[in-house]
């Protein structure tokens, strides 16, 4: 009956109230990627391909009224490169020199899941929004009043290196204990709805 209803009121306003523009799928010269966007914060985005390099590293953002934003970055890996998870050791290097630099209060890193895929989770509090982002995260340091995250997951999947990032602005009402809390959650679902598949 809801979805009825719902159907109903498409046809009067011409508006997809199912949400089916939250399911991506992109194409590009090596492959092809699967994706759903968290509801609670992607209603509307705008969608931004750009090749990074050709038939290596392909990105897209999704930007929603400038409170919210996703980057998903797809690298093919090298053939001299190792093909499994242990490829995030290097990541975890970068990320620990970052924590050095600037600090273990602004740099949060864990590994969420150990399994495969292996996932690396970075937390940088009170950062920016730009074309550098994830690649070079900065931001305004450190206080109690942290204002926003980026939020950075890396994985291995069928001969990818695969980041998906966030970066997302505190709500008013929320604690900086939550906010991290609400930021790891949707990226984390982001990440589990993501597939990747090579071009044969």
């Amino acid at each position: 009956m809801k979805k009825i209803i719902c159907i109903m009121f498409m046809l009067i306003i011409g508006t997809d109230c199912i949400a089916d523009e939250l399911q991506k799928k992109h194409e590009f010269s090596f492959g092809k990627v699967y994706h759903t966007l968290p509801s609670e914060v992607f209603k509307h985005v705008r969608t931004i391909a750009r090749t990074i390099t050709p038939a290596i590293t392909q990105e897209y953002r999704f930007e929603e009224t400038g409170d919210a934003s996703a980057v998903l970055v797809i690298t093919k890996i090298r053939q001299d490169y190792p093909k499994d998870d242990s490829l995030l050791d290097r990541t975890i290097s970068k990320s620990k020199n970052l924590q050095k630099h600037v600090g273990k209060k602004i740099v949060l890193l864990r590994t969420v899941s150990k399994r495969k895929p292996r996932i690396e989770e970075l937390v940088f509090l009170n950062a920016g929004y730009g074309q550098s982002f994830p690649y070079g995260l900065g931001g305004s340091g450190i206080s109690e009043d942290v204002q926003s995250i980026g939020i950075s997951l890396t994985f291995v999947q069928n001969g990818f290196y695969i980041e998906c990032a966030m970066h997302l602005k505190r709500k008013e009402s929320e604690s900086r204990k939550s906010f991290i809390k609400r930021t790891r959650k949707l990226c984390a679902k982001w990440q589990r709805t993501i597939k990747a598949k090579k071009k044969i």
